[in-house]
């Protein structure tokens, strides 16, 4: 199954969000780029007296980007069922718009919401990036929020509300301004292991 890399994923991702009836020039040439890379032909500019190549080309990428938000859902779905067996009570809001992927109930009924993150590859100190955890502490004092990492080692939960936060540092991840491959200095928490509760799932 054909899947977007990670930069790409964040492109189409805006790409998505976008609220014009009429894509941009800058969006024409995203579809044109894309669709040459993951369908395996030269890059060509169809014609824009008529909308219908451009428009199958769309439907085209959103099937891909659909595949790749799916597979992520599923991990967070996973996650979110797993906890519930253990008295946590969570709807998944991966979905959406949302700026966490699931909210509810923690085992002892406080509101809470989750941010979490699935990585391949095992880090000693898992990295937060800062203007997502501002989002999250900008939500109501009584609110629980939480940070999950699942990665090859295990899963780590940390309880951001009284978790005391290291310095941020600028560490390079990837831009998820709309259509570029560059990586950019981004403000971020490095956590260390032992801040969080290990869930044994």
């Amino acid at each position: 199954m054909v899947k977007f890399n990670k930069y790409d994923f964040n492109d189409w991702q805006k790409f998505r969000m976008g609220k014009n009836d009429v894509i941009s020039n800058t969006e024409f040439l995203l579809v044109c780029d894309l669709h040459s890379k993951y369908y395996n032909h030269k890059f060509e500019e169809p014609c824009r007296c008529s909308p219908k190549t451009i428009k199958r080309w769309i439907k085209d990428l959103n099937l891909i980007w659909e595949n790749g938000v799916k597979k992520i859902n599923q991990w967070e779905k996973a996650v979110i069922m797993l906890l519930n067996f253990d008295g946590w009570d969570l709807n998944h809001t991966g979905d959406g718009m949302c700026k966490w992927d699931a909210e509810g109930k923690t085992p002892k009924g406080f509101d809470c919401v989750i941010e979490m993150k699935f990585r391949k590859k095992y880090y000693e100190e898992k990295m937060l990036e800062k203007d997502k955890y501002d989002a999250l502490m900008q939500l109501d004092k009584s609110i629980i929020k939480l940070y999950f990492v699942n990665d090859p080692k295990g899963n780590f939960m940390y309880w951001l509300n009284t978790l005391k936060m290291p310095n941020t540092i600028k560490k390079y991840c990837p831009d998820t301004t709309m259509w570029t491959k560059k990586r950019i200095l981004k403000d971020v928490y490095l956590l260390k292991e032992n801040q969080a509760s290990r869930e044994g799932l």
